[in-house]
């Protein structure tokens, strides 16, 4: 699913980006999925069809403020426009 998506293609082909994207397997699977390495955590790219579906998993837990959404899913995901798009 990931590697369809045109923003990922050209996030893959970019050369100054701020994300380190590499292809990695899940544990005990045979899929493998792009993650941002450059922080030292492992942080899954999510495709632009899920974004919405990840924000209402971590929002829907304890409906935090926008503020704790914010923090909860950047310590666990990373997308293009991250911000904006969970303020949204």
């Amino acid at each position: 699913m990931q590697l369809g998506e045109d923003e990922l293609k050209a996030l893959l082909s970019a050369t100054n980006q701020t994300l380190q994207l590499k292809q990695l397997r899940m544990p005990e699977s045979i899929t493998e999925i792009y993650c941002d390495i450059s922080t030292g955590t492992v942080l899954p790219y999510v495709p632009h069809a899920l974004r919405h579906n990840v924000f209402l998993a971590v929002h829907n837990l304890s409906h935090p403020g926008i503020r704790v959404t914010i923090k909860l899913i950047f310590k666990r995901f990373v997308w293009t426009s991250i911000n904006k798009d969970i303020r949204s």
